[in-house]
């Protein structure tokens, strides 16, 4: 099984492609319910604290490439997102909001979760 970072490396180990799939079924499953409710279906893609936090990207990417990898710090989203795009649900990748809402300020460090910073875009 892939670890936390390997959809994020230039190089992935071929498990990635199929947990990406296994993501991209949950949608189907998850709107065949929604239909039943009468409720709609739709895909937030929230980036790696690393992805906004250009120290946390330097340390892990010196950490990688400790191990001979190279970590590509959108990489993952790329591929989460070519992964969904053909299921035909609406789709918002926060990347871009949460870096123009200053970076990592707009995510608290320990547990990922947004701050008022974040709620500016």
């Amino acid at each position: 099984m892939a670890g936390p970072l390997t959809a994020y490396l230039a190089d992935p180990p071929p498990d990635v492609a199929p947990g990406q799939w296994s993501h991209a079924q949950l949608p189907r499953q998850d709107r065949a319910g929604a239909r039943g409710r009468r409720a709609a279906t739709g895909l937030v893609l929230f980036p790696a604290r690393f992805q906004t936090d250009d120290e946390d990207f330097a340390r892990l990417s010196a950490i990688v490439a400790q191990a001979a990898g190279t970590l590509v710090r959108d990489a993952a989203s790329a591929r989460f997102r070519e992964a969904l795009a053909g299921l035909g649900l609406p789709m918002m990748d926060t990347l871009d909001a949460l870096r123009a809402a200053r970076g990592a300020r707009a995510v608290l460090p320990a547990d990922l979760h947004l701050t008022p910073a974040a709620t500016r875009w």
